[in-house]
């Protein structure tokens, strides 16, 4: 019998078809921003979304309001809504955001994307500059700037850094958002890491 039979699902979670469908939707806008760059390199590298799926399900009894950092084509923060987080999801990519809202209404999602640089203005990533590769950093405005809540106003917490910037991105974590909260991290070589925002303060 297929894991995705509904028997088969842990309590709470999503059918495995409803996941993957959103999943091919989602490489649908990372093949079209591919080509509307010709081409080039971009930063936008999407998460697994069965492995983050797997772990909002282990998460979701840590409280009831999700934030996604870099939501890209918005994948991610859909299913944290479909799963009953209050969710919202902050991306630099103007036209990833307005993606992300099609793709959020095509599969009936509530969930909310905010336009900006998810850092806050009084961060200073410089001091994780390492001189060759960075994607984070730029002159973008805040997304919190203005939008009414701020990174400590979440329970729980996802992002997908690069190998480089995962101190950034710990440090943010660690400086801004409420040290009870969760902290979901995603690799792609190891899948999604679950982590306190500041350990030991629970």
């Amino acid at each position: 019998m297929p894991l995705h039979e509904p028997e088969q699902r842990p309590p709470g979670s999503l059918d495995h078809d409803l996941v993957e469908a959103i999943s091919r939707r989602s490489d649908e806008v990372w093949t079209t921003l591919r080509e509307r760059r010709g081409g080039r390199f971009h930063s936008f590298v999407p998460s697994d979304l069965h492995s983050a799926h797997e772990a909002l399900l282990e998460v979701r009894e840590r409280g009831d309001s999700f934030l996604e950092l870099g939501a890209g084509a918005g994948a991610v923060t859909i299913v944290a809504d479909l799963l009953g987080f209050d969710a919202t999801g902050v991306e630099i990519e103007p036209w990833l955001v307005e993606s992300a809202e099609v793709l959020a209404e095509e599969f009936d999602s509530e969930a909310r994307f905010v336009e900006g640089s998810f850092l806050p203005h009084d961060f200073d990533p410089q001091q994780f500059a390492d001189g060759d590769f960075h994607v984070t950093y730029d002159d973008s405005s805040s997304a919190f700037d203005g939008a009414g809540f701020d990174i400590e106003d979440f329970d729980v917490v996802y992002a997908f850094p690069w190998p480089e910037e995962e101190e950034l991105f710990d440090a943010l974590i660690r400086g801004w958002a409420r040290p009870d909260a969760c902290y979901l991290a995603y690799c792609a070589g190891s899948g999604v890491s679950m982590r306190e925002a500041r350990p030991g303060s629970r």
